[in-house]
């Protein structure tokens, strides 16, 4: 750790009064060593997580004192790392320390803090604005054994936070070593079953035909198989394994996706945050993550491990900060619930599991602890376990006469499947398939079968949708730190005008946007304009009525033409079929809640209303998709954003309507959802929860600034 500490001769009474440095006074650069040197800091909040995160990192031995403290610090805590002393700040609490950092949320406090430590003969850093610190911390970055650090006297933070970014992605860009990410991949559900069986012998044709070590992994899962390359010549790597895949499997049907930079990036992201699974924020698939690195990594300082790591720690975080580690985000969860609900009143019954995974094993436990009976069947007997024996999967067909369910979340042999497909004609089986062999087991015969798809059986609650949509927020701002922290990103200069409605909820876009904005390049100059649109003027004609495609966005996309603004945010489901000509769409945002939902008097659910009950909504889709579920409701039109609709609603004159999540996260809203509807009951319109941008064709230097939040359409030219 680097502290930045002014020196002093005498400590009297006149030093201490004068709390407030002059801007001609600087302050000495030193580098220290700050293995167990003893650090209080008063404050429990975000400010004081980040001082104790930074301290640790340096050895030092950490105490917090406050009478709460925040999400950030509760991890190090429980973890034993650092000490809480849950109390209100008292000057005797100072004594038995080196290092004193003054944090709490009033700058009066502060002050005092800094005060008595001076008083005392020892270091300290208050947090609050002005001059008041003996000792600051310095915006700084490690790479190897060089440290940077940066200050600018304590008189703006801001600015060496940006200078050190820039400092590091110039760092970046000269170190030979930087290397693109790229990655292409198949959707296993799109994929048959003698797909993928090909893809997994051609893992070792990978292996063979690119000897490079640590610049190639490959990522095969129950729900995807991707390949992933990091290394100088990225994209041609990936020309030349697709060529080397044709040759060896032919062509496949299913259609294949690829991604590259900062959108290969936040794919990673996405998965180690379980948020591109049926099971929203599953955590499994981190382990699944980290066998993959085992298994193709070989070096810790490659450009692939730090990849990848850094992906698994930002999740790590992102799941800590937004609570998205909830216990029943997981498949073994999802398995044991299924099982329990298609048991009904049987205490007991004969489970038959195969695989001998981490899923499998999380599952055959949560089964046991509830009373079941398990076999497990794995084609690895070798790999025994001490708490149930494990068959091999070819001894199944001994098993299936006396089972009540099948699990299967491992490849089955050829005689094991033939074996299962026989007695499934006949018998009420229920199989639960995580390995993907519906096209064999889903359309046999009797028995019950639930596929990869069907398996998620519960329904997201309000407060989840809030938690997962925080989480994907997160996962586009820590993609846009790890883009800047690899290369350097200049805002255009001048001040950068962003148009939008003048909704509440058009403020609150333009927020999301400007924070991503300033995530980029802290020290970009930007400024709100709001317009007035004719779909605010117009809040009575019914929208199926309206027959231009661009009544949400013509006027302000008119304003960006006559350069009233430099850049247009819209809903993206709101983008007219094609832009007036001189503009683009530079920028698609991922969607934080692609659902519909239901807001209803006292929360009641769909199938719950009244005969006769009307529910209002615009959408011509969502009128079809509630008369699909419920024939005997009445679908009148309504009109006005999402608060006015809700008046109307809280006014008697509606029972219910139908809203996109999106809009009532954005709002803080969430409380007023009664039900939020799956995209296979409910299927919602696309680009629903997305943000677009949309800039001038010849603005050329804020097009490239903007690039990197375009994260929901980038693929890589073949």
């Amino acid at each position: 750790m680097t502290i930045i500490m002014k020196s002093f001769a005498k400590i009297d009474d006149v030093q201490v009064e004068k709390k407030i440095r002059s801007p001609q006074t600087g302050y000495l650069s030193l580098g220290m060593d700050m293995t167990d040197v003893r650090c209080l800091i008063v404050g429990g909040g975000r400010i004081a997580a980040r001082k104790a995160a930074t301290l640790l990192g340096a050895n030092a031995s950490v105490t917090v004192l406050s009478p709460a403290i925040s999400e950030g610090l509760s991890f190090n805590i429980e973890s034993e790392k650092v000490r809480w002393i849950r109390s209100e700040y008292r000057s005797e609490y100072l004594n038995g320390y080196d290092f004193i950092i003054a944090a709490t949320s009033n700058p009066a406090i502060n002050i005092e803090i800094g005060t008595e430590a001076r008083r005392c003969g020892k270091l300290y850093c208050v947090v609050s604005s002005g001059r008041f610190s003996q000792v600051i911390f310095p915006a700084a970055f490690k790479s190897d054994n060089l440290t940077v650090a940066v200050h600018s006297n304590g008189t703006n933070c801001r600015r060496s936070k940006a200078v050190r970014d820039r400092i590091k992605a110039y760092m970046n860009q000269l170190d030979d070593r930087l290397e693109e990410l790229t990655m292409f991949g198949f959707d296993r559900t799109n994929l048959s079953r003698e797909d993928f069986s090909r893809l997994k012998e051609f893992e070792n044709t990978i292996a063979k035909n690119n000897p490079a070590q640590d610049k190639i992994l490959v990522l095969a899962t129950c729900q995807r198989w991707e390949c992933y390359v990091q290394n100088g010549d990225a994209r041609q790597s990936i020309r030349d394994i697709l060529s080397q895949l044709e040759n060896f499997a032919g062509t496949f049907k299913t259609s294949i996706y690829y991604k590259n930079s900062y959108t290969a990036y936040y794919h990673l992201l996405n998965i180690c945050l379980g948020l591109d699974s049926p099971l929203t924020g599953e955590t499994e698939i981190v382990n699944q993550i980290k066998d993959s690195v085992k298994k193709w990594i070989v070096s810790e300082s490659s450009q692939m491990y730090k990849t990848f790591s850094s992906a698994i720690l930002s999740a790590k975080k992102i799941r800590q900060t937004t609570g998205l580690t909830a216990e029943r985000n997981c498949w073994a969860s999802e398995i044991a619930s299924l099982v329990n609900k298609s048991l009904g009143n049987v205490k007991s019954a004969r489970i038959l599991v195969v695989g001998n995974g981490n899923i499998s094993r999380s599952s055959i436990y949560k089964l046991i602890n509830a009373g079941h009976k398990v076999v497990n069947f794995s084609r690895h007997i070798e790999k025994q376990n001490s708490d149930y024996q494990i068959h091999h999967t070819d001894k199944i067909e001994n098993f299936l006469n006396n089972a009540d369910i099948l699990i299967i979340c491992s490849e089955l042999t050829p005689k094991a499947l033939v074996s299962v497909e026989h007695y499934k004609k006949t018998s009420n089986l229920l199989i639960i398939d995580i390995e993907g062999y519906g096209n064999i087991l889903g359309c046999q015969g009797g028995g019950n079968y639930l596929g990869f798809n069907e398996i998620p059986q519960i329904k997201l609650t309000a407060d989840e949708i809030k938690t997962i949509a925080d989480a994907r927020l997160k996962a586009v701002e820590q993609t846009l730190i790890w883009y800047s922290s690899r290369k350097a990103v200049k805002p255009p200069g001048g001040i950068i005008r962003i148009g939008a409605r003048q909704s509440l909820l058009s403020k609150v876009q333009i927020a999301e946007i400007k924070k991503f904005l300033k995530t980029l390049a802290d020290d970009i100059n930007l400024e709100e304009v709001f317009i007035d649109t004719p779909c605010d003027r117009d809040k009575k004609t019914p929208l199926p009525e309206i027959k231009d495609d661009d009544f949400f966005t013509r006027d302000i996309d008119r304003a960006l033409l006559e350069g009233r603004i430099d850049i247009a945010v819209h809903s993206a489901k709101d983008l007219p079929q094609k832009l007036a000509t001189g503009l683009t769409v530079i920028a698609v945002m991922p969607s934080i809640a692609p659902w519909d939902c239901l807001v209803s008097k006292n929360n009641v659910p769909l199938k719950s209303l009244p005969k006769w009950a009307i529910i209002g909504t615009s959408s011509i889709t969502r009128k079809e998709n509630v008369i699909r579920l419920r024939s005997d409701i009445e679908v009148a039109d309504i009109r006005g954003n999402v608060p006015n609709r809700i008046e109307q609603l809280d006014a008697g004159k509606f029972d219910a309507l139908i809203l996109a999540c999106a809009g009532l996260v954005r709002l803080g809203l969430t409380d007023r959802i009664a039900e939020v509807f799956s995209e296979k009951v409910f299927p919602s319109t696309l680009g629903q929860g997305s943000l677009a941008l949309v800039v001038r064709n010849d603005d050329v230097e804020l097009m490239e600034f903007l690039k990197p939040l375009d994260l929901s359409r980038s693929s890589l030219a073949r």
